[in-house]
């Protein structure tokens, strides 16, 4: 598709404000909500997403051949808390009663619901109590995840595509719609229609993605600070993250899932409305960088070996071990916390804990940013080379 942009667009101040300002809206919302998961997760668990393929009622029941006192968990109401002091007597050790040793601490008097996600197993004649553990579940949501990150970084190359030959308009629109559907999806999800998880992340992967790599040109509405625009988009981008945080919040109030997913929707339609104020296929770029005759003339690099540069490889290399790092310790997190907490609220703290660590990278990268700029207007000031390399 040929570019049918004027070359000599120029924007106004406040189109240019207004532009980065959508852009930072998106990035805050919508760019990295996939990496938002361990929190997405901890709400979905709590609501029973997956939970049949558990061991149920189970792993709260005794054997038949149990002692008497483990007996009357059988006929217990498995909805109403259950005082395991009452039901191994007031001298017993508290040793072995939960998942992990530092449980011990707390007080004898363990009340335990099952509908708040706490389960109680009998092992060589003891009680374990803890946040319930289960190997499918949370297979099958680390499969989730491994999708949903895989179909989010591996499009790339065509994303870039996309933007270079159809525009930033077609591929803004493209990638909000997916996103406006991926939340209506995910309002459907359900315990009783759990399968839809499947195609809302994916489809949030896909749109969120093409939204972050549309919006990195807004750094280009202002030249002069586009090391600063871009850290911002960045951390910006890196709080999209907490997003999921809401969910547990609008829980605790008795808002349903499904409103806030159909609000996040509406919010995702009118930003992605807002592309009609933008450029039709980029932002134009004002690089006065070389035009003086006083400045060496710049030459030009092929892609191939751009890419294929020692530095490249080695940025690629560093890149992918990083993301790498981070995604396993995203697809792990929760289950990390389910096997340290001794109920499930303390689970919850940890997962909110990891949403509010996502919320202070928006200011540390805009001042990485800021640091970035300041560096670059010295150095274009120096008209050698090699002194321009050590300046900057």
């Amino acid at each position: 598709m040929p570019c049918q942009q004027s070359p000599h667009l120029e924007l106004s101040l406040g189109r240019r404000v207004l532009i980065f300002a959508v852009g930072v809206v998106e990035a805050l919302f919508f760019a990295g909500t996939v990496f938002g998961w361990p929190q997405l997760v901890h709400v979905l668990k709590v609501e029973g997403l997956y939970g049949d393929m558990c061991d149920g009622p189970s792993s709260l029941s005794p054997p038949p051949d149990s002692p008497s006192p483990h007996s009357s968990l059988s006929s217990s109401n498995l909805t109403s808390p259950l005082n395991v002091t009452a039901l191994l007597g007031p001298e017993s050790s508290p040793i072995g009663i939960f998942n992990n040793t530092r449980c011990n601490a707390f007080n004898h008097t363990y009340d335990i619901s099952r509908s708040h996600g706490v389960s109680m197993t009998f092992r060589n004649g003891i009680i374990e109590v803890g946040v319930e553990q289960c190997g499918p579940q949370d297979e099958r949501f680390a499969l989730i995840f491994t999708i949903t990150v895989s179909c989010y970084s591996l499009p790339g190359i065509f994303v870039g595509y996309l933007l270079h030959h159809a525009g930033l308009r077609v591929t803004r629109i493209s990638g909000g719609t997916m996103m406006a559907v991926s939340f209506l999806l995910l309002g459907l999800t359900t315990k009783e229609s759990p399968d839809w998880l499947f195609a809302a992340m994916v489809l949030m992967a896909l749109g969120g993605n093409q939204l972050r790599m549309a919006m990195m040109q807004f750094c280009d509405l202002f030249p002069d600070h586009r090391s600063t625009g871009l850290t911002l988009l960045s951390g910006a981008y890196a709080v999209s993250a907490a997003l999921f945080l809401v969910f547990q919040y609008s829980a605790a109030v008795g808002v349903a899932r499904a409103h806030v997913c159909w609000g996040f929707a509406t919010l995702c339609l009118v930003t992605t409305l807002t592309t009609f104020i933008m450029p039709v296929h980029h932002i134009p770029v004002k690089d006065t960088y070389g035009k003086d005759e006083a400045q060496p003339k710049k030459t030009s690099l092929p892609l191939t070996k751009s890419l294929c540069s020692s530095s490249s490889i080695l940025h690629q290399y560093f890149f992918f071990v990083s993301l790498f790092a981070v995604n396993g310790y995203q697809q792990n997190y929760n289950v990390w916390v389910n096997l340290s907490s001794c109920t499930v609220e303390e689970a919850g703290i940890y997962s909110m804990l990891y949403s509010y660590s996502n919320l202070f990278t928006v200011f540390l990268r805009a001042l990485g940013g800021a640091f970035t700029d300041l560096m670059v207007r010295r150095a274009q000031s120096t008209p050698d080379d090699i002194s321009r390399r050590v300046r900057r």
